[in-house]
């Protein structure tokens, strides 16, 4: 069926709209031409209704004249041609009159569609009617009998009496075959009447009954007062009101008075009625009937002409009504047609295409610039959406590079506040000791002023005990003088004796040797004396020196005290300050501890939003927004991912390979493959590629090398993370990892590796 019916899915709108329009037009058309056709049926049942009217009014008055003229040939015969000659010679040109009109008639009228009956009982009429010139010669050579005569007669009236009586079978409605049904049987009555008139014509005529024509003649009386029941119970009130009101005329009253004596006579005859008396008073009842019958006739044309009018008028009106409402159905389809275009402004096929682009995250689709309608609301929507999902992506791209950035600032911020918490641990810790050294120096300060007082009144002691040494060295400076003068003489001495010791000669020799001695002992002594001398003279300036220094020590030493004192009080001040400075540390140290906490807390926050990010890059994959970017790829391979290291470089394409391959088949709904085959591969080379580099790292020494694993790591688990969540099948957690897997490769790359890319090159390594 589906396959049957694709031709109608390549029709555009219009057409679907002209072919589903086509079956209500069709289906009015049908309707319209049954109905026509109906009306057409009684328009035409209508007409032909006419036509029988018109034949029985022919036939009738046909048969009025035959009864007519049978009575006078009944009684012309009877008197054996004395009577009723120039009546009857009157009569059959009444007759032929009647006649000449039906046949006229009947050449216009196609008897045939009428049926069997009526077409072969108009031919037996018609045949009877050939016949009638020689029974009319018969009468007039009165070579047939009366009874044979009246046969021919009532056998043709008959006959034409079964035609009109077809009316009623024929007719179109219910009203217009119960009339015609009292008509025949009028007429049956009337037939009736005239065979009454033809007999006691010729009874009277002869003034007898023949034999058995009494029996007859009785029973046709029964059977004209049967007739006569069956119209009274058929026909309208007005009608029946007509026939009694014609009953009212005298000459029913002879007629009967007549008739009874005829009965009552019977078989005796000698009745003593004028045949020419008889004849006159029935043929007045037999043309009251006949107006009655006249007027049963006309109202049946009246009803055949209504129903034609009436046939007619449904006919134009259904032909009206179905023409206007073609008319109208065609202009409102027109319509609608033209206002479902102008507010689809296109194809739906086109409408559905940009629909399902946009179901399936594409929205590289232009609408024409002339568009309108549904075609134009989707183009403009497709258009924002766009720019809203580019806008948002590129935003969603600043979030996760925001993120990264300061989930690693607040990384380090983290790092650098436990630091400094262990720094500001360590300062306090310093302080504590500062405050003890200060203490320490404090009482070091007060024991130096103690010192330092005692120093100064040591020093003014000292300064009046090197006073005293002065004078002393002085004293001794002047007896060392005399020991000179001593040691001087002494060796002049010695040089007297050695003298006198040369003049003694030989005696003198040991004198001259002790007096040598002596004169060395004397030279040594004045050399000692001279130099104890001059170190008492350079005693004395020194000690002079001293005094002076000590004099100018003194007010020194009593400043140092004063200043002792002055360190003393200050560092009881600076103990104190360093003590609150210990408990700001303290107080810094709980803040920074607290900071860290945030920092972690932060890094935290900065991470979950990064995934969330991640989250929304997936969401935004699902879209393709560029054209010129293949349908089966999320991640295009090009240079900028180079970071020219060759193997790094095959690794991360293949990579890239197999991130497209899974986003093929989860674009194709297979998950089964893209979750136990792609996907599982996809994070065996991960890890694979992950330890390459990190073999890299240790053999080039990289320093970022434990930050850069330690990403590995994190990237490893978030991707692992999504294998239950993609067991379920949701399209969505699809989108999602496409999206992490498209940022963490477009970050990783751009952002990660091509740092260590840099060190890498640096080193010769490409």
């Amino acid at each position: 069926m589906g396959e049957n019916m694709v031709w109608i899915n390549r029709l555009r709108l219009s057409y679907k709209l002209l072919l589903l329009l086509a079956f209500p037009v069709t289906g009015i058309v049908l309707f319209g031409l049954w109905q026509v056709q109906e009306k057409e049926g009684m328009l035409q049942q209508a007409t032909a209704m006419q036509e029988l009217v018109g034949l029985g009014t022919h036939l009738s008055s046909l048969v009025h004249e035959l009864q007519r003229e049978r009575g006078l040939s009944a009684g012309f015969l009877a008197s054996q041609g004395k009577r009723f000659r120039d009546e009857l010679s009157g009569q059959r040109l009444q007759t032929d009159q009647r006649k000449q009109a039906l046949e006229g008639y009947l050449h216009r009228f196609r008897s045939s569609q009428f049926g069997v009956a009526l077409h072969q009982g108009l031919q037996g009429t018609t045949s009877d009617l050939g016949k009638m010139a020689a029974v009319r010669g018969e009468v007039d050579g009165l070579r047939i009998s009366g009874k044979e005569m009246i046969q021919f007669y009532t056998t043709l009236n008959g006959r034409a009496l079964e035609v009109a009586g077809l009316l009623a079978p024929l007719a179109a409605n219910a009203e217009l075959a119960a009339q015609s049904t009292a008509y025949a049987q009028f007429l049956l009555a009337k037939e009736q009447i005239g065979l009454e008139r033809a007999t006691l014509n010729g009874v009277f005529s002869a003034d007898r009954f023949a034999p058995g024509v009494l029996v007859q003649y009785a029973q046709r009386v029964g059977e004209q007062l049967a007739y006569q029941r069956v119209f009274l119970s058929l026909s309208s009130t007005a009608h029946k009101d007509l026939l009694q009101k014609i009953s009212q005329d005298p000459v029913f009253a002879e007629v009967e008075r007549m008739r009874q004596l005829a009965m009552e006579r019977g078989e005796q005859g000698a009745f003593g009625i004028d045949p020419r008396q008889w004849f006159q008073a029935i043929s007045r009842k037999i043309d009251l009937y006949k107006e009655v019958e006249d007027q049963l006739s006309a109202a049946i044309n009246q009803e055949a002409q209504a129903l034609h009018r009436q046939a007619l008028h449904s006919l134009w009106l259904v032909i009206g009504v179905v023409g206007l409402l073609l008319a109208v159905v065609l202009v409102l389809a027109l319509l609608i047609v033209r206002s479902i275009l102008a507010q689809m402004g296109g194809e739906p096929e086109n409408v559905r295409l940009m629909v399902e682009r946009v179901a399936q995250g594409d929205l590289t689709g232009e609408t024409a610039k002339d568009a309108s309608g549904i075609v134009a609301c989707m183009g403009s929507m497709v258009t924002n959406l766009r720019g809203t999902i580019a806008t948002i992506a590129t935003i969603g791209d600043q979030v996760v590079r925001e993120s990264e950035t300061i989930f690693d600032s607040s990384q380090k911020v983290s790092q650098g506040t436990s630091r400094q918490a262990a720094a500001i641990e360590q300062s306090s810790a310093a302080m504590e000791e500062m405050t003890a050294a200060v203490r320490n120096n404090a009482d070091h300060a007060a024991q130096t002023e103690t010192l330092a007082d005692k120093a100064a009144l040591g020093a003014r002691r000292s300064a009046e005990v090197v006073g005293q040494a002065v004078v002393a060295m002085k004293d001794i400076a002047s007896r060392i003088t005399i020991i000179e003068e001593i040691a001087r003489q002494t060796n002049l001495l010695a040089l007297n004796a050695a003298i006198e010791a040369a003049r003694a000669g030989e005696q003198g020799k040991g004198f001259a040797v002790v007096a040598a001695e002596v004169r060395k002992l004397a030279e040594r002594s004045q050399i000692a004396a001279g130099e104890i001398n001059q170190i008492s003279l350079s005693s004395t300036e020194i000690a002079e020196q001293a005094t002076t220094l000590l004099a100018d020590l003194t007010p020194q030493i009593d400043q140092t005290a004063h200043l002792v004192r002055e360190i003393a009080q200050a560092s009881r001040e600076q103990s104190t300050g360093i003590a609150q400075v210990n408990q700001a540390l303290q107080e810094l140290n709980d803040v920074i501890q607290s900071n860290a906490g945030e920092a972690e807390q932060f890094a935290r926050g900065a991470d979950s939003l990064s995934e969330q990010a991640n989250k929304l890059q997936g969401v935004f994959t699902f879209f393709r927004l560029e054209t010129g970017v293949s349908e089966d790829e999320i991640f295009p391979w090009n240079d900028r991912f180079r970071i020219q290291v060759r193997e790094v470089d095959a690794q991360h394409k293949r990579l890239v390979e197999l991130v497209n391959q899974l986003y093929r088949l989860i674009k194709g709904g297979d998950f089964t493959q893209a979750l136990n085959h792609v996907l599982p591969e996809l994070l065996e080379y991960t890890v694979s590629h992950f330890a390459f580099e990190e073999e890299l790292f240790r053999r080039y020494d990289y320093p970022g090398a434990v930050e850069h694993a330690a990403r590995h790591v994190k990237l490893v688990e978030q991707a692992k993370a999504f294998l239950p969540r993609m067991k379920g099948g949701d399209r969505a957690v699809a989108m999602e990892l496409l999206g992490f897997l498209k940022q963490w490769l477009t970050s990783h790359i751009l952002k990660s590796d091509k740092h260590y890319a840099e060190y890498l090159n640096s080193k010769g390594v490409h």
